[in-house]
């Protein structure tokens, strides 16, 4: 697949690691040499198309913060997709952890904030502010904050989320899914791109990951 897309010249020799594996989806790591490597999804069946147009939408949008995608090929068997590989570390904010790059992993915070007002989202069906109230009430129905979670719904509701614009959002913006490499804010995990447009969903569920 690297070599079909331009990537690799099919002889030199790649290291790897096989750092995920989930149901029918495996991710790999395949190293050039100690400083570059791409970040590879593969499937025995075609699923990555709507994935892999979210995440080139989310790369042309917010730039450096996403780790560029390099190309999807598929065969009769696989469905491969590739990005550029990212060095990274966990991210948290604190000064301790970051020294002076506190304030501009801050800054790449509300820089993709600023960016997310913006209109350009991915050519996805998206779902519906109403639909996605009812799923949320459906996901906490039976757990331990089951009434909780009913009560900000119906007030979301009266209060008119519904009909708020469609902007969308990155649809799981918690702190898993964020890194600093080279002091730099980088952001994962673009699946969900645009399928949730509820203007507030990703800062609200930042918050939520960061807090205590």
């Amino acid at each position: 697949a690297l070599y079909e897309l331009g990537l690799h010249n099919g002889v030199a020799p790649l290291g790897y690691r096989i750092s995920i594996s989930n149901g029918s989806t495996v991710s790999v790591s395949a190293y050039l040499d100690s400083r570059r490597f791409y970040q590879i999804k593969a499937a025995e069946s075609a699923m990555f198309e709507d994935e892999y147009c979210a995440h080139l939408c989310g790369w042309k949008k917010y730039g450096d913060l996403v780790p560029q995608p390099l190309g999807r090929a598929v065969s009769e068997r696989w469905d491969i997709f590739v990005t550029h590989g990212v060095p990274h570390k966990p991210l948290s904010f604190t000064h301790k952890n970051h020294g002076r790059s506190l304030d501009r992993l801050l800054n790449d915070l509300n820089h993709f904030f600023r960016v997310s007002r913006t209109d350009l989202a991915p050519p996805l069906e998206s779902i519906s502010h109403e639909v996605f109230l009812d799923y949320l009430e459906e996901y906490f129905k039976n757990t331990s904050i089951a009434s909780m979670a009913t009560k900000w719904i119906a007030r979301g509701r009266l209060l008119g989320f519904t009909r708020l614009p469609q902007i969308a959002q990155h649809g799981d913006f918690v702190l898993n899914n964020l890194a600093y490499s080279k002091e730099q804010l980088v952001i994962f995990d673009w699946e969900d791109y645009g399928k949730y447009q509820l203007p507030g969903l990703d800062i609200c569920s930042f918050c939520f990951s960061v807090a205590p």
